[in-house]
């Protein structure tokens, strides 16, 4: 156990650094998803790392995808009734390739964001607790800002519960979604 830290497993399956017990006990959470890890497994991976250093955002939905082996992880040991939170990252590291520095970190970094669900002032407390709880989402921001993004449950005008949070179906009860911009819920 961590001494009032609180502990994710990074890019469990990133070349070269592979987690080698993925059910490892005491963790707050996951990384769900690891942009380096999507343009890697792209049949062209220099073309993806072009694509977001040059700002070119009309080609990033053909290589944004959804790392399947991170959520199964992630399903798996929350069908068990572990309270895991998924994270998304970039793993940056500084971008090199042939030993050049490619680009700067503020595009890189608008490719996938977490969105902490903060009440009140931010503060570190606040973070950490919005960590802790779940009460966060992960988006492309590169693509649109996702800021304003709600998904709660609520019932008459009293929100029941938000992201993470666990609530027993009632009569009355509704899940509503918020979205910051005109967008498709599936």
């Amino acid at each position: 156990a961590l001494s009032g830290g609180q502990g994710f497993i990074a890019h469990p399956y990133a070349r070269g650094s592979e987690w080698e017990d993925l059910e490892i006990a005491g963790i707050a959470g996951i990384e769900i998803y690891n942009a380096r890890e999507d343009v890697e497994d792209e049949p062209a991976p220099w073309l993806a790392f072009c694509t977001v250093l040059f700002g070119s955002d009309r080609s990033l939905p053909r290589w944004l995808d959804r790392l399947d082996r991170s959520l199964e992880i992630w399903d798996r040991r929350l069908s068990r009734g572990e309270r895991l939170v998924g994270i998304g990252a970039t793993n940056a590291h500084g971008l090199r390739w042939l030993a050049l520095r490619l680009g700067p970190y503020g595009p890189i970094f608008k490719l996938v964001r977490n969105h902490l669900l903060i009440e009140g002032e931010l503060s570190e407390a606040a973070v950490y607790g919005a960590l802790k709880q779940g009460h966060l989402f992960v988006a492309h921001d590169v693509l649109a800002n996702a800021s304003g993004f709600q998904f709660s449950a609520v019932s008459g005008k009293t929100v029941r519960a938000v992201m993470c949070d666990e609530v027993r179906a009632e009569p009355g009860l509704e899940l509503q979604a918020a979205l910051p911009r005109p967008g498709e819920l599936l």
